[in-house]
């Protein structure tokens, strides 16, 4: 027993927390049960504020110029569990930025779970920095093709839009990865200055979306 509280001891000071109430509400999760213990976890274990880019890209449809979808690249984390962090982050972002009008795509940015949200806070400062951005968007009108290129030590596929604004997803070719810290992918996005960008959103290979919808299309891009 004495080897036991030992062991807690540090853990108890540092989160004010029961590590046996945390162990039990995360092997025991559940969305629709009281979320308070890993609330409180969550925002002692992810207390400090950061400063993360939000990038956004509209897609506009080309006869009259209404907005179709919102692509969004938040760099955080989309995890863990739900309503705790940020693995709901689609769906939060859609309720409260009812007004875009349109659907959102969020991607899973480079990022790891250093940067998940700690709480509600967290997803209206994403949404506030969402709308600064599409107040802040230029039109364009001439989108490249994806071509492959190197950026570092990483293979990415890169999109132009405009000529100096790129969406660049990472290939898993040179270097194997998983998650893919934000450090790393502000390298990235400096590398991809030298190559004539003035600014870029990076994800990695975890998206999956479905082809379709029209090619004639208009796009907003801001950051």
């Amino acid at each position: 027993m004495l080897f036991a509280r030992a062991s807690v001891r540090a853990f108890k000071q540092k989160y004010n927390e029961s590590p046996i109430k945390i162990i039990n509400f995360f092997l025991n999760y559940r969305p629709d049960k009281d979320q308070t213990v890993g609330q409180r976890f969550m925002e002692r274990l992810y207390r400090s504020w950061r400063k993360v880019p939000v990038k956004v890209l509209q897609v506009l449809r080309e006869s009259g110029g209404e907005p179709k979808v919102t692509l969004v690249f938040p760099y955080v984390h989309p995890g863990p569990f739900g309503i705790l962090g940020s693995s709901d982050l689609p769906r939060r972002l859609q309720e409260k930025l009812p007004d875009i009008g349109t659907d959102l795509m969020v991607f899973h940015t480079t990022t790891t779970n250093s940067n998940n949200c700690a709480g509600e806070e967290d997803i209206d400062s994403i949404a506030m920095g969402v709308r600064e951005a599409l107040q802040n968007s230029v039109e364009i009108r001439n989108v490249s093709r994806f071509k492959k290129i190197s950026a570092g030590k990483y293979t990415v596929a890169m999109q132009r839009f405009g000529g100096d604004f790129g969406m660049v997803a990472l290939v898993p070719e040179r270097e194997p990865f998983d998650d893919v810290s934000l450090k790393e992918g502000l390298k990235i996005m400096s590398h991809l200055k030298k190559a004539g960008l003035s600014d870029s959103a990076v994800i990695d290979a975890q998206n999956n979306y479905s082809q379709g919808g029209p090619v004639n299309w208009r796009i907003a891009a801001a950051s």
